[in-house]
Formats: C-alpha cells, sequence, structure tokens
C-alpha cells in the first residue's frame, strides 16, 4: 500500500499552538498552574523560546474556563506603544464577550476618559482605535488597566500577558511602575507574566529596584522527557508501515535537544522525507535536518549579520566549545582580544535569547541555529 495512502496527514505539528492530539506531558503543571491561579495567586512562567509556554497556558486556561473563571489572553509582542497597549488591551476586554457591542456599553460607562472608535471587520469583530484626552492620560490608563477588576464581579478574572518583556522596548520602566501601581490592587484578578526572553524577565521580577519585583510565583517550565517523546514520535512513525531502529527515534530527540517544537519540527520532516525515500533511517533524518537548514537559511543568515564581529566570534566559537570561555586559552584558539569583549558579546547574546546559561554553561536556544554556523563554518562566517 502508498504510504501517502496510510496517512491522512502528517501527524506531528508545528509552528502554531499546540492541541490535542498533538499537545503531550504536562500532567503535573496543568493542576498545579490551575490551582494557583484559581486560587488568587500571580504567576511569572518562563522558559526559552518554543518549550511550549503558549500552549501549556491555552490548556490551563480552558480548566480555568470549565469553573466559570474569566480568563483574557493578551500578547504584547503585538504592541510598540502605550497608546497602541491601551487600544488593543481595550479592544481584548471588549472581545471577551460574545455580545460586544452590549459589552462595548457597559465598558464605554465604566472608561469615560476615552472615545473609542469602532470599526466591524468582515466576520463581525470589532477592531478599536482610541481616542485620548491628551490633559488625562493617567486617568485614562487607570480605567483601561483597571477593568478586568470592575468587570469581574462575582467572577474571578485570569489576566495572561504573554511576551511581558517586551514592555521595556515601548514603555520602558516608567510604564512598568505605571502598570503594577494599578494591578497591585485588584483582588479578583490574577495575572501570569509570561516570558521567553528569560535574562529580561527575571530582571523585571527578581531585581529590588524594579516594579515587579516579588509580584508572583515563579514557575519555569523544563523540557519534556525523553521517554514521553518516544511513545509520541513511535505513533507517528508506526503507521508508515517502514522499518525504523528504536535508536532512530532517540537520535531526532537528541538533535531536537528536547525541545517541544523542534522535536515536532524535526519529525514532521522526517515524515516527509520518509514518503519520498520509503526509508526511515540516518539518511532521512539527514535529508530531514538539510530541509530544515534550508527552510531556515534566509533567517539565520540575517540573524548572523544583524551581529558585531566579536559577537559572531563569541557565538561561533560557543557553537563549537562552551568551556572555559574567559579563559586564555579560548580567547586565543578563537582569535578574540578580550575577556571583557566576550562578557560583552555574551550580555547581547543573552539579551536578544540567542543563548542561555544553563548549569554553568552557555547553550544556545535553537539547536538548528548552533548546527547552521558549525555547518557552514564559524570560522569561514566570520572575519578571523
Amino acid at each position: 500500500m502508498d504510504n501517502h495512502n496510510l496517512l491522512k496527514s502528517n501527524p506531528f505539528k508545528y509552528g502554531g499552538v499546540v492541541t490535542d492530539p498533538n499537545f503531550i506531558d504536562r500532567e503535573i503543571e496543568i493542576p498545579e498552574l490551575t490551582q494557583s491561579l484559581a486560587g488568587g495567586s500571580n504567576l511569572i512562567l518562563y522558559s526559552p523560546r518554543r518549550f511550549g509556554k503558549t500552549s501549556l497556558i491555552r490548556k490551563v486556561a480552558e480548566n480555568l474556563e470549565k469553573i466559570d473563571i474569566q480568563v483574557l489572553y493578551f500578547d504584547l509582542f503585538q504592541v510598540s506603544t502605550r497608546d497602541q497597549f491601551l487600544a488593543l488591551y481595550y479592544q481584548a476586554i471588549i472581545k471577551k464577550s460574545t455580545r460586544w457591542e452590549k459589552s462595548l456599553k457597559m465598558i464605554s460607562a465604566l472608561v469615560k476618559s476615552v472615545r473609542p472608535v469602532i470599526r466591524v471587520e468582515n466576520d463581525g469583530s470589532p477592531v478599536v482605535s482610541l481616542e485620548i484626552d491628551r490633559h488625562n492620560q493617567q486617568q485614562s490608563f487607570s480605567e483601561i488597566v483597571g477593568l478586568p477588576e470592575q468587570l469581574a464581579g462575582k467572577k474571578r478574572w485570569v489576566v495572561i500577558f504573554d511576551e511581558f518583556q517586551e514592555v521595556e522596548n515601548f514603555g520602558g520602566e516608567m510604564f512598568e511602575k505605571e502598570l503594577r501601581s494599578v494591578i497591585q490592587h485588584h483582588q479578583k484578578v490574577s495575572y501570569v507574566l509570561m516570558g521567553s526572553k528569560k535574562h529580561m524577565l527575571l530582571s523585571m521580577v527578581t531585581r529590588k529596584n524594579r516594579a515587579f519585583y516579588n509580584f508572583g510565583k515563579l514557575f519555569y517550565l523544563n523540557k519534556i522527557a525523553a521517554e514521553k517523546w518516544e511513545r509520541y514520535i513511535r505513533k507517528g512513525f508506526d503507521p508508515l508501515r517502514l522499518p525504523y531502529e528504536q535508536e532512530l527515534i532517540r537520535r531526532v530527540i537528541e538533535t531536537a535537544e528536547n525541545i517541544p517544537y523542534y522535536v515536532q519540527y524535526l519529525a514532521f520532516e522526517m515524515i516527509e522525507c520518509a514518503l519520498f525515500s520509503k526509508a526511515l533511517d540516518e539518511s532521512t533524518l539527514q535529508m530531514a535536518l538539510n530541509r530544515v537548514n534550508n527552510n531556515q537559511e534566509d533567517y539565520f543568515l540575517s540573524l548572523w549579520e544583524s551581529l558585531s564581529i566579536t559577537q559572531q566570534k563569541t557565538l561561533g566559537a560557543l557553537a563549537i566549545d562552551n568551556k572555559n570561555v574567559f579563559s586564555r586559552e579560548f580567547l586565543d584558539k578563537y582569535q578574540i582580544q578580550t575577556a571583557s569583549g566576550v562578557q560583552r558579546s555574551i550580555a547581547v547574546l543573552m539579551h536578544r535569547g540567542l543563548i542561555d546559561k544553563q548549569q554553568g554553561q552557555f547553550v544556545f536556544e535553537d539547536p538548528f541555529f548552533s548546527r547552521w554556523i558549525t555547518g557552514r563554518g564559524a570560522g569561514k562566517l566570520a572575519s578571523w
């Protein structure tokens, strides 16, 4: 039988929020987060990118809504100015109601310092812009940010701010203080501050001079255990009815470093290659890796070219060797002039979310970027 007929669609999914049946594990995290938020706690949920934070919090939101808790998800990555934050947040709150026209009337009665201008999309959903009185900006901010508390009534709310560290880019520490000054008084709303730039987010919530210091419980999202992935991948490979070694599945997981997005991505490409080659072996894995690198080539190259020469040298060196990175031997081997240059480069690379420090070593947050650098020849990419 043709392998194509065995699969209605590729069983692996990546590139968006993962739902059942592709959502796996997190049996411990889901009830713990649900219980904490239902009990009124604030949470700081963080991990490197692609670990599945958004998919996880969506599952938690489903649980909360089943017990009649209103959940508002708001992605700060879409925001570039303070005014845009207010307009989009206002709009997100209105959209929580299926009868948004009625909701708009009620909200307008609570927020009197702005005039909403509504445009209705073809699908019937509202797009809101706000006319803000420049002489009354603080009142406008307080009224809009305070809406969840005003609307809660007997029903609790949970507000999720995804990519929370982005407030640094459009509002800075003054915006943090302004936001904290309003939401710290809320009794019927719990907040989740999520972030994928761990260095930035932890700086915001663990430094005493920052507004969100000690705001809530820190929750680090770990990788999914290899044995969980093994069962999941096997379930996706078996319908192909092609022979394969168990070691091949371990190689997929190891190459993707147990990171959910990358495991799904690589397994997806393995299926596509297997359907073409009628084989599921090491050559299929290498073919899949080549497809991944080709797909990411433009992105990786633009990322690389955005770095300074010293940052390129440091990143190229870390792709090969991440031990004793401040030693004279390391500096001489990779032709970097000073340890302070490496320190500054590492600070920038961590701030940008390209590398992370784990168990005393600096590691890439994107394992495929590391492979791309070494595959191209790190020494050829930088002016060494």
